[in-house]
C-alpha cells in the first residue's frame, strides 16, 4: 500500500478521535448546562455538538472508504485506535441516551403542569352538550 495514502488514513484516524474527545467534552458541559439551568449556554452546546457529529459523519464515511482500499494485514496495527474509537462512541451514546430520557421526563412535567394551569379547549359529547346549552338557556329565563 502507498505510504502517503496510510499516513492520510492515520491523519483521518486521529481526527476522527480527537472530534470524538471534543464531542465528549461538549456533552458533559450539556450535562452541566442543564444541572445547572443555565439555558442560553443549552442551545449553543447544542448546536456545538450538532455540527461536530456532522463532522464526524463524514470523517467516518471517509476512514471507512479508505479503510477498505487497505489489506487486512496492515490495518491490524490500528485495532487498538479504532477500539478506543468505539468505545468512546458507546460512552456518547449512553450520554446522549441519558441526556435524552431526562429531557423527555422534563418535557412531560412541563405538558403536565401547562395542561393543568391552562384551560384546554374541550371536546364535549352530544348528552354533555346538551346539558351545558340547557344550563345556559335556564340563567336567560331567568
Amino acid at each position: 500500500m502507498d505510504k502517503s495514502y496510510i499516513e492520510k488514513f492515520e491523519k483521518v484516524l486521529i481526527e476522527e478521535d480527537s472530534v470524538l474527545d471534543t464531542i465528549l467534552i461538549k456533552q458533559k458541559e450539556l450535562h452541566d448546562s442543564i444541572s445547572n439551568k443555565n439555558w442560553t449556554d443549552l442551545m449553543s452546546l447544542i448546536s456545538d455538538i450538532n455540527l461536530l457529529s456532522d463532522n464526524f459523519q463524514k470523517l467516518e464515511q471517509l476512514r471507512e472508504n479508505m479503510q477498505s482500499e487497505i489489506p487486512a494485514e496492515e490495518l491490524h496495527v490500528y485495532f487498538d485506535k479504532l477500539g478506543s474509537m468505539r468505545s468512546k462512541l458507546t460512552k456518547s451514546k449512553v450520554e446522549n441516551q441519558a441526556l435524552s430520557k431526562y429531557l423527555s421526563i422534563t418535557r412531560g412535567f412541563v405538558q403536565g403542569v401547562i395542561d393543568t394551569v391552562i384551560p384546554q379547549n374541550k371536546v364535549y359529547t352530544k348528552k354533555e352538550l346538551e346539558k351545558y346549552i340547557n344550563s345556559q338557556a335556564d340563567t336567560i329565563r331567568e
